[in-house]
């Protein structure tokens, strides 16, 4: 048996006029019955309905609210980034390796929580953050600080195109900025070479956390005293208290760190 030709497929059924008149005076009915309801609802006395003008108020102060609310985080930026200013003349007038070791931390975790407000005052609601945008301005500025020191240590980031809620997305900054810049630090001490992979992924209101790197590895044993102590013990408050999630870390390798935690109302792009 051949193959039919273009010629022989069978074509699709076109309704008849009669049913297409059906339809339209279906419709036509349909869009009467809606003007006579709206016309029988109380109006203003320009003869919008009462609906109508209350949407447009709810409108206008929803507007007002996120003019203020965008206001509010610029302004936190900017006081946020004078304090980070004030840390870097502390810095250059300290001559202690271990006073400007913690103000230059303390430094970064400010310019940390200073970028999140940046991102949100460009944000469409100012309650959530962009994490891909977030995360691609936060390893490029610490790349920018540690650069003399750390020119052949490469980054790769693997970021959802998500949204987080704006608490989530602060702890969740900090916690990037501690890794990436303990990696960046304290990884690749005795290796002009290297690279550090940031990873964050959102599915069923579960996100993961992964930070890794290929240098020397964290030592399994340090002291109560020290950076890489006061780094390890933020960690471990910011993933388990903040986030409220569950922490895994490996030496195998180098360094891999796992954070995975729920959020709640995040937004897709």
């Amino acid at each position: 048996m051949g193959h039919r030709s273009g010629r022989d497929k069978p074509r699709k059924a076109v309704p008849s006029e009669a049913a297409l008149t059906g339809k339209a005076r279906r419709v036509s009915a349909k869009v009467v019955r809606v003007r006579r309801e709206d016309a029988s609802r109380p109006r203003s006395a320009d003869g919008v309905s009462k609906a109508v003008v209350r949407e447009r108020q709810l409108r206008n102060s929803l507007n007002e609210a996120e003019t203020l609310l965008r206001e509010v985080h610029h302004r936190v930026k900017n006081n946020l980034q004078i304090v980070a200013s004030l840390l870097a003349m502390q810095i250059d007038a300290a001559s202690d390796a271990v006073v400007k070791k913690a103000l230059s931390d303390a430094a970064m975790r400010i310019s940390t929580i200073a970028l999140i407000h940046a991102q949100l005052c460009e944000a469409p609601s100012g309650a959530s953050v962009d994490m891909r945008a977030f995360v691609e301005e936060l390893v490029a500025n610490i790349r920018r600080t540690l650069a003399d020191s750390k020119t052949g240590v490469t980054a790769r980031l693997v970021i959802d195109p998500v949204r987080l809620h704006l608490h989530v997305a602060t702890h969740c900054g900090l916690l990037i900025s501690e890794l990436v810049t303990n990696a960046f630090q304290h990884a690749f001490a005795h290796q002009d070479e290297g690279s550090i992979e940031v990873r964050l992924t959102v599915q069923s209101r579960q996100a993961t956390l992964s930070v890794r790197d290929n240098g020397s590895g964290m030592p399994r044993h340090v002291g109560r005293a020290g950076g890489v102590a006061m780094g390890i013990r933020l960690v471990r408050l910011l993933a388990t208290r903040q986030l409220r999630g569950r922490l895994s870390i490996s030496r195998r390798g180098g360094t891999h760190v796992r954070v995975t935690f729920p959020v709640s109302g995040t937004q897709h792009d």
